[in-house]
Formats: structure tokens, C-alpha cells, sequence
């Protein structure tokens, strides 16, 4: 029984690998994969870390308020207004990214030789997670920045 299933699976594993498009496509969808994983999981660390050592950051963010108010206003105004410019753009860069994946999702039947969908039904629910994926470093950021928040009013 375990041989039939065997022969079953090889022919169409047989005919992906040997496909002359398969190996850029096999490479672009490890890229696309690689670079999602690349963005998502430096956020998904650092907010686990955050949240483990909420004292020693709550410590940073009270020195570093007390060395702005000390600070002259025009450093302090010029490196806000480098930080945003610089923010722009990171957020132009990773919605490049985001664009890619998300064609990359939208286009995946069609790459490997499946037959494409008539309507986009199927192609739904795999962009609702993942936006919903790439979304949630944000809304933590967003929880955990609360949290400090919080935990200044408090103090």
C-alpha cells in the first residue's frame, strides 16, 4: 500500500523538479519566503524581548527623556526630522516588500503549473493572514508602547 501511494506522489513530484521553469520559480519563492522571513522575525524578537525586560526599558526610555529636556533644541529637532524622513522611507521599503509577497501569494498556482481560479475566492483567505501576519509587529509595538505609557503615568 505504502509503494502505490509512492508511485502515485512520484510522477507529479517527478514532473515539478524536472520542469525547465522550476527551478527560478523554486528560487523566487524561497526569495520571497526569505525575505518575509527576513522582515517578520526581527520584529517578532524584538518585541518578545521587550516584553521580557520591560524594567530595564523603562529605565532607558526615563534617561533618555531626561537627556532631551536637557538636551539643545536644535539637535534634538534635527535628529527627530532625520528619524521621520528615515521612517518614510523604511515603510515605503517594506511595502515594496509586502507588494511582492503578496503577488507572489496571488500568482503561486499559475507558477507552478496549476490551473488558476476562476475567481479570487481562493486567494483570499491566504491574503487576510497574510496581511494579518505582517500587521501584528505593528499592533504589538503599538500594546507594548501602551504598556510603558502606562507605566509612566504610574510612576
Amino acid at each position: 500500500m505504502s509503494s502505490a501511494r509512492t508511485r502515485s506522489a512520484s510522477p507529479s513530484a517527478f514532473f515539478f523538479f524536472t520542469r525547465t521553469s522550476t527551478g527560478p520559480t523554486l528560487y523566487f519563492f524561497s526569495f520571497v519566503f526569505a525575505l518575509a522571513a527576513l522582515v517578520l522575525w526581527p520584529q517578532y524578537l524584538a518585541i518578545i524581548f521587550t516584553l521580557f525586560r520591560t524594567k530595564e526599558l523603562l529605565k532607558f526610555y526615563e534617561k533618555l527623556a531626561g537627556k532631551r529636556d536637557s538636551a539643545k533644541g536644535g539637535i534634538v529637532d534635527s535628529y527627530k526630522h532625520l528619524r521621520e524622513h528615515g521612517n518614510s522611507f523604511f515603510i515605503v521599503t517594506l511595502e515594496v516588500v509586502l507588494a511582492i509577497i503578496l503577488f507572489t501569494a496571488g500568482n503561486f498556482d499559475a507558477a507552478v503549473g496549476a490551473a488558476a481560479s476562476a475567481t479570487k475566492e481562493p486567494y483570499v483567505l491566504p491574503y487576510i493572514w497574510i496581511v494579518l501576519i505582517w500587521i501584528l509587529p505593528a499592533a504589538l509595538v503599538w500594546l507594548v508602547g501602551t504598556l510603558i505609557e502606562r507605566q509612566f503615568c504610574d510612576a
